[in-house]
């Protein structure tokens, strides 16, 4: 059976930057439609000793006949690894047969997918925060899982790798949760094919398979709306009665947040040394966010400041590096719950909603342009910041309101209601300057149009008096 890879071995030279001026001698490796790769074979070769037309050395002396044996012993032995790799069926590309030659890198001559989970998982491991190196784990615990009940070997070569492997991940994470009692949605179950996107790309990239093998599946999420806090439930936040010290203190870092616009995690981090008072006396709070490593700038509100004052780093205290004192995130949310039942709301109170109550309730809805909103709250892009550009039930009613009162004083334009009167006065303000305009956009145009398209006529008056007396 004739195969349909293809492999070839060629030699080429290369004038090296150098004193001399020499040559180098470099096998050049090209296999499929993989990016070609080259071998260093020999260094200080003169470009007088070289057969370009057979892409060789000429064989006029005995260390050039030994070099031309050399030459044909390195193309066999790449030929060699690319017949081995095609039998065991492993990944062919010009990068795996170089690295296959050199004896560097991992075993590429069948990497499959759980191998490159735990590649990948090491090497994320030095680059990436905690918290997300944790998701890593528990992806690869579904790959491992799908794999060992999909495939008799309990794993799948890179090379296999196509649109059938994760569809079918993506419907097993579905629906066999780790925890069975805590099933994984459409957007958590995508987040996962993003990371396992995202190894297999990085895999591309090394040459252990296709680059972009999963590509034709798109990773789409559910877009879920956060929700914030109005000025009511905040207030009511502010002022409910606490007696438990923790409750107050998990208050007052909500709290500090919905004023700030601080994620839990920098708010935890949050050192006096970021706090800073200007010439006029504003406090600025100055920070990098743990998440994307952008810096924010936010000058504090009066209520921020009550609160660093309350709760805040007691003056000096040496005993903490940080303004707050350290809530554990299970600790954070599970009070805020029962902060949210004490002040009797339907929805959960959880931290994130600090963040949106800031980018939206105290920012956004009383005018603070979005490029500011962004700046204050560490956004890369100005389109993550306009998540937060909800107008709310406050601002919908009162543009209503205004519709209702144009209704009732006859100020409408319409089939049921027309105010003769008013109509007359606007189309006598607006139609001299719509005429004016369209003569200037639309009909100049044309009349140049046709002057210019037609005959050019040196003297059009005395023409005409040539076709009279012609007549």
């Amino acid at each position: 059976m004739r195969s349909e890879n293809t492999f070839g071995v060629r030699y080429a030279l290369r004038q090296n930057k150098n004193k001399r001026k020499d040559y180098s001698v470099y096998a050049r490796i090209a296999c499929n439609n993989s990016p070609e790769r080259e071998l260093t074979i020999k260094g200080s070769f003169q470009l007088e000793n070289w057969d370009a037309e057979k892409g060789g050395p000429y064989l006029t002396s005995k260390e050039l006949k030994e070099f031309a044996t050399y030459l044909e012993k390195v193309k066999s032995k790449l030929t060699g690894i690319f017949q081995d790799l095609e039998l065991k069926e492993g990944v062919l590309t010009a990068e795996n047969i170089k690295n296959c030659y050199l004896g560097i890198g991992p075993d590429i001559q069948k990497v499959t997918m759980l191998q490159l989970c735990k590649i990948a998982y090491e090497k994320f491991k030095t680059e990436i925060k905690k918290g997300s190196i944790k998701n890593y784990g528990a992806t690869n615990g579904y790959v491992e899982r799908y794999c060992k009940w999909k495939y008799a070997a309990g794993d799948i070569p890179l090379r296999h790798l196509n649109f059938n492997f994760i569809d079918g991940l993506y419907t097993y994470i579905l629906q066999n949760p780790i925890k069975p009692n805590d099933p994984c949605n459409k957007n958590g179950a995508m987040k996962h094919m993003e990371r396992v996107k995202k190894m297999v790309k990085w895999a591309g990239k090394n040459g252990w398979c296709e680059k972009d093998a999963l590509s034709d599946f798109s990773v789409n999420f559910r877009r879920k709306e956060t929700e914030y806090l109005t000025w009511e439930q905040l207030r009511i936040v502010e002022d409910v009665i606490l007696v438990n010290p923790i409750h107050k203190l998990v208050r007052a870092i909500f709290v500090f947040c919905c004023y700030t616009g601080m994620a839990p995690i920098d708010v935890q981090s949050l050192q006096p040394g970021q706090l800073s008072t200007d010439i006029n006396g504003n406090i600025w709070m100055t920070y990098t966010r743990v998440k994307s490593e952008i810096p924010a700038w936010v000058p504090l509100l009066e209520k921020a400041k009550e609160i660093i004052q309350e709760y805040g780093l007691e003056a000096g205290a040496s005993y903490r590096e940080t303004v707050f004192h350290y809530v554990s995130n299970k600790v954070l949310n599970d009070n805020l719950k029962v902060i949210g039942l004490i002040c009797g709301f339907s929805v959960e109170l959880h931290p994130y909603m600090a963040r949106h109550t800031f980018g939206t309730t105290v920012t956004m809805q009383l005018g603070v342009p979005p490029e500011v909103v962004q700046i204050m709250m560490g956004h890369e892009k100005l389109a993550t910041t306009m998540i937060y550009a909800r107008v709310g039930n406050p601002l919908v009613l009162m543009y209503m309101q205004r519709v209702q009162q144009k209704i009732n004083s006859g100020q409408t334009l319409g089939m049921q209601g027309i105010n003769e009167e008013q109509f007359a006065l606007l189309l006598e303000q607006i139609a001299p300057n719509v005429l004016e305009k369209v003569f200037t956009t639309v009909l100049m145009p044309k009349l140049m149009e046709i002057i210019d398209t037609s005959p050019k006529i040196k003297n059009p008056v005395l023409h005409l008096e040539y076709e009279e007396i012609g007549r």
